[in-house]
């Protein structure tokens, strides 16, 4: 365990002095990546700058498993920093144009704000609003927020005015990680479930609440007992802090090789081999339902809320606003019904297919363009600070 750790901060401390070596003009812009499973939501954009306008990016994670990964683009360069004391020293002393996180709560905690004159931007991790899942001032300290939809820019502004905090650039942006899954949905030939059988993945939010948590055993029985297909697919951070509440449920199904356990939150295959998805208060609901136009159901578990003074804006958060739109709510002691509710969903793809894709259209920006958007204003942001 000690060797590990030195091994790991040896790696970050070599990483960081490689990064300080580069000449100035190659670290004008940098994004920031907290794990793995972040990349989706800055491909679009890096591509557009590294390609399309020939931009040297730095991609600075906290994941030693992104070293080994090829990206296969130019002028993009990798450097690992850690999650620690390397991590702290990065951040205070980061001298750069502009940096590009999906990671709230800037300035809160251990990750600061330069002492430099640096741009910080945010790229929205999940498609939720800001108010309720997120702390209390979680954006606070960004310059620029990327908007997904209408309702971010609604939530921010009214954030502003209400707690009188300064006024950030608001961009229409869009959501990376949403394009990426449409345009792996418009191979129609991978999204098509051949073999007759429904499949239904479950994929919760993590937290005292979750689905996982609280006991998903009886759920996970009333499926098979009527001969559907299930996979699980944890939050990274139930596994991370609650690994006994996985263990516990696969053990309860180790024999059975229709319980398919896929702990991969940063693939997006298993939205397009399952008819429909169970969740609770997870971003990925939305991600399911806007990217391939099949329902969600909802187990009404408590809400999972971070900011308990959501209840004062006039914005309601888009995670209860749109639920009923996008699929049904189940209630937890109904769970014996859940078959019924399956079925009625599943005879209607056509008309939940139509209904989610006016939803879908009427609350995000820039489908399939979102990249080209935030490329586009770092680029003409860089080239009217050089002018």
């Amino acid at each position: 365990m000690i060797s590990k750790f030195f091994n790991y901060f040896f790696l970050s401390f070599f990483n960081f002095l490689k990064f300080k070596k580069l000449p100035e003009e190659k670290k004008d812009i940098i994004f920031y990546s907290e794990n793995e499973s972040q990349w989706d939501f800055f491909e679009g954009i890096i591509r557009h700058l590294c390609i399309k306008k020939n931009c040297n990016v730095c991609y600075v994670t906290s994941s030693k498993k992104e070293l080994t990964i090829d990206r296969k683009i130019r002028n993009l360069k990798i450097f690992y920093i850690g999650s620690s004391f390397i991590r702290i020293i990065f951040f205070a002393v980061l001298k750069t144009r502009i940096i590009i996180m999906s990671l709230p709560d800037l300035a809160k905690y251990e990750i600061k704000r330069s002492k430099y004159d640096v741009k910080y931007i945010f790229v929205p991790h999940n498609i939720l609003s800001t108010h309720m899942v997120f702390r209390k001032g979680a954006f606070d300290a960004f310059d620029v927020f990327f908007c997904s939809g209408p309702y971010h820019y609604k939530e921010i502004r009214e954030s502003e005015n209400k707690y009188q905090t300064k006024r950030k650039k608001l961009l229409k942006f869009g959501y990376s990680r949403l394009d990426k899954i449409i345009a792996r949905d418009c191979n129609k030939k991978n999204n098509l479930n051949n073999d007759n059988k429904i499949k239904i993945l479950i994929a919760p939010s993590w937290g005292k609440n979750g689905l996982f948590e609280t006991g998903a055993i009886k759920l996970v029985e009333i499926l098979r007992k009527n001969d559907y297909q299930v996979t699980l697919r944890p939050h990274p951070d139930t596994i991370k802090y609650n690994q006994k509440c996985i263990r516990n449920l696969l053990e309860n199904f180790k024999s059975d090789k229709k319980v398919i356990y896929s702990p991969t939150i940063s693939s997006i295959e298993s939205y397009f081999e399952n008819d429909l998805m169970i969740s609770d208060w997870s971003g990925s609901a939305f991600e399911f339902a806007f990217g391939t136009l099949k329902p969600v159901i909802f187990i009404d578990l408590p809400k999972k809320v971070n900011n308990k003074q959501y209840v004062d804006f006039k914005s309601k958060p888009i995670e209860i606003e749109l639920r009923k739109k996008i699929g049904k709510v189940v209630k937890l002691n109904k769970l014996d019904q859940i078959k019924f509710t399956i079925e009625s969903l599943l005879k209607k793809k056509v008309y939940w297919r139509k209904k989610i894709s006016n939803v879908r259209g009427k609350n995000l920006y820039n489908l399939k363009k979102s990249g080209i958007s935030g490329g586009e204003y770092i680029f003409q942001y860089l080239k009217n600070l050089k002018k």
